[in-house]
């Protein structure tokens, strides 16, 4: 059965995104036209500071877009075009709850006159980040919508992210309090109100600041927007030692006193480490007693990552009987128990807080739906990974049963998918394309906002289907060159910087995976004629050709031009691309520039194969090594071969539901991608993905009157199922990556259909065999 190639994803992403390569950019169309370059932003005379930072953030951000200084008062002018920032406003609509705003424009005589008014400070800056998220702006000029009326409140109390100032991170330990600063205020001006942290003790090579400083800094501008701030914890310690949880306090009590500012403090069970909950409880109990003494308003939030069963049992059993005033509620993130089973167990009064793991595109919570091997290979668990349709859907999925999120990051590679999930807790009901355009407005050109929206949706369809045959990768790497053509200024902007990798670093694989894989075939080809011109010869002209992805490399020039989006984005924000060249923490964390040299076929393998034949006396055994080696995805007619979880390879998996039904995945199982060598191996590539509990592997129509064996590698492969029958092996071994034969049995062939499936263990490649 073919691989099931259209989900909803794909639908939504093609209602959502048609590229057209010459955009017509327009703006507003019914804008007001009164020139806004003198402007007085009124807020109250009482001491009222969430007035006073709105007003001064408003100031900032129209004069960095437009150079227009607006004043700030405290008196309503008589006229002129004014801007009214009101909190604690008694005469606000009733439909207005807590965080939210009435944002009012209206024209009288010629002038602009904006009312902001909400309930609580908060509402009063998300007010003034939807009025920036609404005008269309260019230096000298600014136009607001006329007759504009809105009334919003957030759906979801709890919206917020993680950008943990550690090493770690791929980039937040370049950071520095400025950077901090405007970052934070970009996600509060699009509706967040939570930050979380790391308490970290290491001091890495690319930190400017010490760890613990920075916590205390990033706690302050937390309080400046009145957001609230959090730190994550945990320990590896063996917590059934009393005075090693004696140390995990005392080290958290040094982090908790020198925070001016702290709400929460999320305790992980597990990662790092994991304990017995009896032996947390009494811990987290300690931590509360000396969280309260600096911030008496602050819980203790704890999640049951890792946990077992009875664990599981033995904490709710507590939570239920116990009813603590110090904890806050439970976190659910990766390895947790079951969402929705969590919140009925859970008291009422306690809060379930969503923690997902919007960071990793393999590896991770919410990998990348059937990833092409090639770029899960290269662009690996943290890239620039855009994501709208995927992550509103995974959003929309789980909230009903949390009281929001704060998301685990661990780099500003996400910082799309950050605005997508913050944007979404506001309004779940908010379309996705609507975001798309109030993030390029805000953050690039309002006169770029249709064809960024649709550009950002074509990176997202890229990684749809297999890479080789997706021919709207170029399509929308062109389409991205001439938006840059259009946007000069935007050049070190990093945000854009990040688009224009991502658009660069697809094609460019794309290439050579084309390229490459055309060289392995004409290796393939010269290995047929071994017979003729001899064994070493054939390896001589082989190697000849393989080295050519070396010597002759395809699209060098695009490659150079990734290479500078890289360096731009070190130096804008701190993304640490490579090992080397950026001193990223590890391969796996954010290097993706290091894996631009990974071959896109087998060329390591075969040189390695190559190197053994060669040293083989006898000439028939050299050609039958060869022989096996050409054949190696050909098994003759009225045999098949798969190569599992390589999209293209495929052909006869069946794969699951799809995200529409099943964003967990759970009925809807996905490739794994091994790691060995953190990917610097000389393994074949099809040893690299691999599945485990497949839906099936089909085959139709095999012939009743022949017999089979299946063939299979992988890992800690055991007996497979044939049409619901177990089958044991007759050719076994326990060694990584050895071939593992079983023969299929005569009723199965019998039946002309035959239906395989298997457990835990981990196949990567699968031929069914005619003898």
């Amino acid at each position: 059965m073919a691989i099931l190639k259209t989900t909803l994803l794909k639908k939504m992403l093609f209602l959502f995104a048609t590229i057209i390569l010459f955009h017509t950019f327009i703006g507003c169309q019914d804008s007001n036209q009164s020139n806004p370059k003198n402007v007085v932003v009124v807020i109250s005379d009482r001491d009222v500071s969430s007035e006073k930072i709105a007003a001064v953030i408003l100031t900032e951000e129209v004069e960095k877009r437009t150079g227009f200084k607006w004043r700030i008062t405290t008196r309503l002018p008589e006229n002129g075009n004014t801007i009214v920032l009101s909190s604690n406003n008694s005469a606000v609509n009733d439909k207005i709850k807590a965080e939210g705003y009435k944002l009012k424009i209206s024209e009288e005589e010629g002038e602009i006159k904006i009312k902001i008014s909400a309930v609580d400070g908060r509402g009063v800056l998300y007010g003034v980040g939807k009025l920036l998220r609404m005008f269309e702006w260019k230096k000298g000029e600014a136009k607001f919508p006329k007759n504009v009326d809105i009334t919003s409140s957030p759906k979801y109390p709890m919206r917020g992210h993680q950008i943990a100032y550690r090493s770690l991170a791929n980039s937040y330990d370049a950071w520095t309090p400025e950077i901090y600063d405007q970052y934070i205020r970009d996600l509060a001006l699009f509706g967040n109100n939570s930050i979380e942290l790391i308490p970290t003790g290491g001091r890495g090579p690319l930190m400017k600041y010490d760890p613990l400083e920075m916590n205390r800094m990033v706690s302050e501008i937390c309080d400046k927007y009145n957001m609230d701030f959090w730190f994550m914890t945990g320990t590896s310690k063996d917590l059934s030692d009393v005075n090693r949880r004696d140390e995990v306090v005392v080290r958290l009590k040094k982090e908790i006193d020198v925070m001016p500012r702290l709400d929460g403090v999320f305790f992980s069970g597990g990662d790092p480490g994991i304990s017995h909950p009896k032996f947390v409880i009494p811990l987290l109990e300690d931590l509360a007693a000396v969280l309260i003494q600096k911030h008496p308003k602050a819980k203790v939030w704890f999640s049951l990552q890792d946990f077992d069963k009875k664990e599981v049992d033995f904490f709710f059993d507590y939570i239920n009987k116990e009813m603590p005033e110090w904890f806050g509620g439970l976190v659910n993130g990766p390895h947790s128990p079951n969402m929705v089973e969590s919140r009925k167990r859970l008291p009422a009064k306690y809060k379930l807080r969503h923690y997902p793991d919007i960071t990793h595109s393999c590896r991770g919570q919410f990998p990348v739906e059937w990833w092409d091997s090639a770029l899960a290979r290269t662009l690996g668990r943290e890239c620039p990974n855009p994501q709208p349709v995927y992550n509103s859907l995974i959003h929309n999925w789980f909230a009903p049963y949390t009281d929001g999120f704060i998301s685990y990051s661990d780099g500003m590679h996400d910082d799309l998918n950050k605005f997508i999930w913050t944007t979404k807790s506001w309004d779940p009901d908010i379309d996705v394309r609507e975001i798309l355009k109030d993030y390029s407005r805000f953050f690039f050109r309002p006169d770029l906002s249709e064809s960024v929206a649709d550009g950002i949706l074509a990176l997202e369809k890229n990684w749809i289907g297999a890479l080789v045959e997706n021919g709207s990768v170029e399509t929308t790497l062109k389409y991205w060159e001439n938006l840059d053509r259009e946007a000069p200024e935007l050049e070190y902007n990093w945000r854009w910087q990040l688009f224009q990798l991502r658009s660069k670093y697809d094609a460019y694989i794309r290439n050579r995976v084309i390229y490459e894989r055309s060289l392995e075939k004409q290796v393939n080809n010269i290995l047929s004629k071994a017979v003729e011109i001899g064994a070493d010869s054939a390896i001589k002209k082989s190697l000849r050709i393989l080295n050519l992805a070396v010597t002759e490399p395809v699209s060098s020039e695009l490659r150079n031009e990734i290479e500078a989006s890289a360096l731009i984005l070190f130096n804008t924000i701190g993304f640490q691309t490579s090992v080397e060249k950026y001193k990223a923490y590890g391969l796996n964390r954010g290097a993706i520039i290091d894996y631009l040299v990974m071959p896109m076929n087998n060329r390591l393998w075969l040189e390695d194969e190559f190197t053994k034949i060669k040293k083989l006396s006898a000439e028939t055994e050299k050609l039958k090594c060869l022989d096996i080696i050409r054949n190696w995805e050909n098994p003759g007619e009225g045999s098949f071969y798969d190569d599992l979880g390589t999209l293209d390879r495929s052909t006869h998996l069946v794969t699951g539901e799809g995200l529409h039904t099943n964003p967990t995945m759970s009925r809807n199982p996905q490739p794994g991608f091994w790691y060995w060598n953190e990917g610097f191996n000389r393994l074949r590539l099809s040893s690299l993905v691999s599945m485990d509990s497949p839906i099936a592997v089909v085959y139709e129509d095999i012939d009743p009157t022949e017999e089979y064996d299946v063939r299979v590698t992988g890992y800690r492969v055991d007996k497979i199922q044939m049409n619901d029958e177990w089958v044991e092996p007759f050719i076994f071994s326990d060694k990584k990556g050895a071939i593992i034969e079983y023969h299929v049995p005569n009723k199965a062939v019998k039946s002309g259909k035959l239906v395989l499936n298997w457990g835990d263990p981990e196949i990567t490649e699968i031929w069914l065999i005619k003898k």
